[in-house]
């Protein structure tokens, strides 16, 4: 009797809470479909408090069987570990490492003097900040090779990301995977173009192209600059920059996400496309398939009446008022180019204060976002609901939705729900201005009068409820086959492995060779 081929391996990449999000719904949803699923999490030192969940998370999903394996990859050490069942155990970490480890040299900061070190801004300033420009370019080459090893231990025959950006991670990855002809499919969950990524650097001083090593690099590798409103940054450190050019990763266009050599971008939708053509993302390098969460929204939307009664019981909400969903966001107060308040519990707080004149129109549920959940404790301080709940299934269910410039806007308006994204922030990001069913406001005060038109016994509700609907089929492919389409669009590119790939992955292969 002959051997059974075996499931096809893939690698799934995350290196924050809400890419882990999204990738756990694929690896489920993929995993189902018959592959063997490895989630590789990328840390840059010791987990920080809210990856602690993720890391229990990914090991429930390992020992539950929905995934085949999961690890941790820490940065630092350019090692990966498979996930021991104790994080606080750094011990028991190191004695279930399987993946071969690169050996491990600390920083510069390790071998300096411990007086120097004490007095490091006083005495040895200038020295270190020599010492880093050089050894963080060969970071990235060394975090290349521990990258290109841990692929070649996991035998895989692709990876998914849910993004491919300027870092030490995800382009290392792509280029890593075609060192060993594997295919890279990006299949997005957030939304982001050359405006957002300026717009939500231009506060940081480290991005200035004043700064001497940058502006030297800068006029090294000029497509690394970016000048608007008398405004000039770079899109990474110098260092940085060097590391990528060193390590041939840096993208065509390193200040649009998606745009470096990954093999296809799995495109969600007719308006995500446009949306990347807009931005200079190449035809050729798209294919409009839906999204993992496409089919999660299908799934509440047609069995709307149902699933609104599970949830109501999930929530031990017991009136018949319609649901009001409030998305969090991660704190950006002090990175941003404005926020009209002292800090986020102010902010909260007149948040909460609007919200509640609608409150007896609604039950108010707010989802906190994974990279900041201190905001749901300071919104459940003011009596509102707060649950850890899947947001797709939150806002497929809603009447009315919350944002703060969030990709799940998306989900709002494919599901035909009303939604106010507020800028709080002050990024002023197109991506939703032209959409019927968003009202988009800068203000609290503007918020407030948008609230005003939410209250369900009033024309303008039902009048924003039609608009809604006007976009819903260009946002979203709801017809429940999405993941079908991804799993034929990693199978074409795995039959590519043996021979030349299609064009897209030779032309990745000639740009970093």
């Amino acid at each position: 009797m002959p051997d059974q081929p075996r499931s096809k391996r893939i690698m799934l990449v995350a290196q924050r809470p809400s890419d882990y999000v999204e990738m756990k719904r694929c690896a489920i949803a993929l995993s189902r479909c018959g592959y063997d699923m490895i989630i590789v999490y990328y840390i840059s030192g010791a987990p920080r408090p809210d990856e602690l969940p993720v890391l229990e998370d990914m090991h429930r999903l390992k020992e539950a069987g929905e995934i085949a394996d999961a690890f941790m990859f820490e940065l630092t050490a350019r090692s990966a570990f498979p996930l021991p069942s104790n994080f606080d155990n750094a011990e028991e970490q190191d004695a279930a490492a399987s993946v071969p480890k690169l050996i491990r040299v600390s920083s510069y900061r390790k071998y300096a003097p411990r007086f120097l070190f004490r007095h490091r801004h006083t005495l040895i300033r200038f020295p270190l900040a020599i010492a880093r420009q050089i050894w963080l370019p060969v970071t990235f080459v060394r975090t290349l090779k521990a990258i290109d090893a841990t692929i070649a231990h996991l035998n895989l025959d692709a990876i998914v990301l849910p993004e491919d950006v300027v870092g030490l991670v995800t382009p290392l990855v792509v280029r890593a995977g075609h060192q060993h002809n594997l295919p890279s499919v990006i299949i997005p969950y957030t939304i982001a173009n050359q405006s957002e990524a300026f717009q939500s650097l231009r506060g940081n001083g480290s991005y200035q192209l004043s700064r001497f090593a940058n502006a030297i690099v800068g006029t090294l590798f000029p497509r690394w600059v970016m000048r608007r409103d008398g405004v000039a940054l770079v899109r990474l450190p110098a260092p940085h920059i060097v590391g990528q050019e060193l390590t041939r990763t840096a993208p065509p266009d390193p200040w649009m996400m998606n745009s470096g050599y990954a093999d296809v971008i799995a495109v969600e939708n007719e308006a995500m496309r446009d949306y990347y053509s807009a931005a200079g993302i190449p035809a050729d390098k798209m294919r409009v398939v839906g999204a993992v969460y496409d089919d999660t929204l299908a799934s509440y939307i047609n069995a709307k009446e149902a699933e609104i009664a599970k949830l109501r019981a999930a929530l031990g909400i017991e009136t018949a008022r319609p649901i009001l969903v409030i998305g969090g966001c991660p704190d950006q107060s002090t990175s941003c180019p404005r926020f009209d308040f002292t800090d986020m519990r102010a902010f909260c707080d007149r948040l909460a204060a609007g919200v509640r004149e609608v409150a007896a129109d609604y039950e108010v549920v707010v989802r906190p976002h994974p990279n900041y959940p201190e905001m749901g404790s300071m919104l459940a301080n003011h009596g509102f609901l707060v649950s850890m709940i899947d947001t797709a299934r939150l806002v497929a269910l809603s009447d009315a939705y919350i944002a703060f410039g969030s990709a799940t806007i998306r989900w709002a308006i494919s599901c035909g729900v009303p939604t106010i994204n507020y800028d709080v922030f002050g990024y002023d990001y197109d991506d939703f201005k032209t959409v019927a069913g968003v009202a988009n406001v800068s203000s609290i005060d503007a918020f407030e009068a948008a609230l005003i038109e939410l209250r369900r016994h009033g024309d303008e509700y039902l009048n924003w409820k039609q608009r809604s609907e006007t976009d819903a089929q260009r946002w979203g492919t709801l017809d429940g086959c999405s993941v079908e389409r991804i799993v034929a669009l990693i199978e074409e590119f795995c039959a590519a492995r043996s021979g030349p790939r299609g064009t897209v992955g030779a032309r990745a292969g000639q740009e970093q060779s």
